[in-house]
């Protein structure tokens, strides 16, 4: 099978593509649509200078290293601190109302990030955490897990050093009381850094995360077939606690059609688990 002068594929050549994929890999990409594998595709055969799809499948299964360079090219997390700022406030005020409700003060905030990319999304829950819940004054520790199914994107997020660039999104307040400066680079200080783990998962996979009050998932679920997208949001559910609050993305409708949810801000996508 060979892609067109234009670079077009015929056709997509999904299950054998993903059962190469998963071979190399050891990870299922069934769950997912098509389209974000197939643009990866036409860009790695254009990078490989192969015109061959048949002869790409067999270079993939002989090569791990150009199967992780297909998935990161088709899942890469696009992701900056405080990804559309009016969402975060409705989180906060949402939040707020949640502790005012909350009865054990001693036991911790538990948030999960899933495919949480290079971690901009945890660090930003964290910055508006502490920024809105005196957490030194006898409110509860803050507990934040962020999981991602790449391995170089976790240990990114593990390290946080952020160049300018990747400091979109941070007003300078944030900047000063929640970095520092080392060299070209920006930090996160200890109060932020200790309040966030990393850990590599696949969200598909069983989660050993419990008693969540808040997860935070957003443009994801628009990747995934809709009977993998339901499957996801029923585990959701079952990992928050009642009333824990679930944060999408802007274009994921799921949820509100989902009985184990209710819609709470349709313009940023907050719902409650029932």
């Amino acid at each position: 099978m060979s892609t067109t002068s234009g670079g077009h594929l015929p056709t997509f050549p999904r299950r054998p593509l993903f059962d190469t994929l998963e071979k190399a890999t050891g990870r299922s990409y069934h769950s997912y649509v098509s389209d974000p594998f197939a643009d990866a595709l036409r860009h790695r055969l254009k990078s490989c200078d192969i015109d061959d799809v048949d002869s790409y499948l067999d270079r993939l299964a002989r090569d791990r290293d150009e199967a992780l360079a297909l998935e990161r090219r088709a899942l890469v997390g696009v992701t900056h601190f405080f990804r559309n700022p009016r969402a975060f406030e409705a989180l906060g005020e949402r939040l707020l109302e949640k502790m005012a409700r909350h009865d054990d003060r001693d036991a911790p905030l538990r948030i999960w990030v899933p495919a949480c990319s290079t971690g901009q999304e945890a660090y930003s829950l964290a910055i508006l955490l502490h920024t809105i819940l005196p957490f030194d004054t006898g409110l509860p520790p803050l507990r934040i897990v962020g999981s991602d199914i790449n391995a170089e994107a976790i240990e990114f997020a593990r390290r946080a050093r952020f160049d300018s660039r990747q400091m979109r999104g941070l007003d300078d307040e944030h900047r000063e009381n929640f970095f520092f400066q080392s060299d070209d680079h920006y930090e996160p200080l200890p109060l932020l850094r200790n309040s966030i783990w990393f850990t590599i998962h696949d969200l598909l996979e069983p989660s050993p995360f419990r008693e969540l009050d808040l997860i935070s998932c957003r443009n994801l679920l628009i990747y995934l077939r809709p009977d993998f997208q339901s499957r996801v949001l029923e585990s959701f559910a079952e990992r928050l606690r009642p009333g824990g609050l679930l944060f999408l993305g802007a274009s994921e409708t799921t949820a509100t059609n989902c009985a184990n949810f209710t819609l709470l801000d349709s313009d940023h996508r907050i719902y409650a688990a029932t």
